[in-house]
């Protein structure tokens, strides 16, 4: 059901025990379902309620084991949370603050876990970025499988291959403060800005004042906003 075929059922539970594969994990599935009664971010909603229930029994692999179906029911009287697909990706992304759970919300999650079959690549995050990448052999599922992390975001410096290109890089960063949804945590936000950000913001003020500087400085047409005057040679 979560698509972590490689993975047993039973491993899947005992290692996570709780939406750390969704990168929820400050949030039990009790209080996620009770705020926004869907469990849409699973990949489950193509699994009618009894079918879930007749495989599986519980929801031990959804991190909630002390609550039976039954008192499920009881507490939240519908199955909208196993199907309710009012909410779309982009209020999502914007209550929970993360793009950990998607990875790439330019593809729905039903056509996600269609092409990918896996959770695995978006939320296997005791694996190290190495070791994800040598495993998948490469970021296609990001749209830049020839590059690497690094060269990714120094070259294009947005997420148009996240299908998030509406926001610009600094501010998805600041409301996400992390780059883990693309497997490079190893690179904090400050880090990043250093690399990135701050040089190129640096040269351009740089560039951009000794221009005016230039300008004012030496152009005898504009002696009225010249700072530094200079004297006429006499004769």
């Amino acid at each position: 059901m979560l698509g972590a075929d490689s993975l047993s059922l039973a491993s899947l539970s005992d290692r996570y025990g709780f939406l750390k594969i969704l990168g929820a994990d400050s949030l039990s599935l009790a209080s996620l379902s009770d705020r926004y009664g869907s469990l849409r971010m699973l990949g489950v909603d193509f699994l009618s309620p009894a079918s879930l229930f007749d495989r599986y029994g519980s929801l031990k692999m959804l991190g909630v084991d002390f609550l039976s179906p039954a008192s499920l029911f009881d507490r939240y009287g519908s199955l909208k949370m196993l199907g309710a697909d009012f909410l779309s990706p982009a209020s999502l992304f914007d209550r929970y603050g993360s793009l950990k759970m998607l990875g790439a919300d330019f593809l729905s999650p039903a056509s996600l876990f269609d092409r990918y079959g896996s959770l695995k690549m978006l939320g296997a995050d005791f694996l190290s970025p190495a070791s994800l990448f040598d495993r998948y052999g490469s970021l296609k599922m990001l749209g830049a499988d020839f590059l690497s992390p690094a060269s990714l975001f120094d070259r294009y410096g947005s997420l148009k291959m996240l299908g998030a290109d509406f926001l610009s890089p600094a501010s998805l960063f600041d409301r996400y403060g992390s780059l883990k949804m693309l497997g490079v945590d190893f690179l904090s936000l400050t880090s990043l800005f250093d690399r990135y950000g701050s040089s190129f913001s640096l040269l351009s003020s740089f560039l951009l004042m000794r221009m005016i500087f230039s300008y004012l400085l030496d152009d005898p047409t504009n002696q009225q906003w010249d700072v530094f005057p200079r004297r006429r040679s006499s004769g």
